[in-house]
């Protein structure tokens, strides 16, 4: 791919201003990273694309292409870069979610809208996705599906902790992804 066409498609996507964080540069470097299997160009010509993106003075432009070199090849984040490829494996991956508790009335069976034989308590879990049409999901959720929910993603939760101790104990590093939302 030319590197005037990965500079526009960096251009789109680098972040803005000064004093970003090393977790964002990481996520940067990781970001990038990856553009470089999607657009099929390699680290040197991504690392020119970036210093043309980000408009550096011509002075020192060299400098900063070295250090993105050494930053995009380096195993780290070549080893978090597939660490978050693999977790966007899935179909759909949550964004974010909200529940609406709706109290809706029941009439009586006449037609009348005098006789109200009492209420249900309904919950829609509302879930936000990344992937095929990017259109919340809502499920109705009665009391007893709620409970299920809740057991279900604790036990999820204490498993991860047990995951992670072992991890811990055995030097591995964890390169879980954070969905940050």
């Amino acid at each position: 791919m030319p590197t005037d066409e990965v500079t526009e498609r960096l251009a789109e996507v680098l972040p803005t201003g000064e004093g970003g964080s090393v977790t964002g540069l990481v996520e940067f470097a990781v970001s990038t990273r990856r553009l470089t299997s999607s657009l099929d160009a390699d680290v040197p010509i991504i690392a020119a694309a970036v210093s043309r993106a980000m408009r550096s003075p011509e002075e020192g432009l060299d400098s900063l292409e070295a250090r993105l070199i050494a930053l995009l090849s380096s195993e780290f984040v070549a080893v978090r870069e597939k660490a978050q490829s693999l977790a966007a494996e899935g179909s759909l991956i949550l964004t974010d979610a909200r529940c609406i508790t709706d109290l809706r009335p029941i009439f009586g069976t006449d037609g009348s809208t005098h006789d109200l034989d009492g209420f249900l308590i309904i919950h829609n879990l509302k879930l936000e996705v990344r992937g095929s049409s990017n259109e919340p999901i809502y499920v109705v959720l009665d009391h007893d599906a709620i409970e299920a929910l809740q057991r279900t993603l604790e036990r999820a939760s204490l498993k991860e902790e047990r995951l992670k101790q072992l991890l811990q104990e055995s030097n591995m590093r964890n390169l879980s992804v954070r969905s940050g939302g």
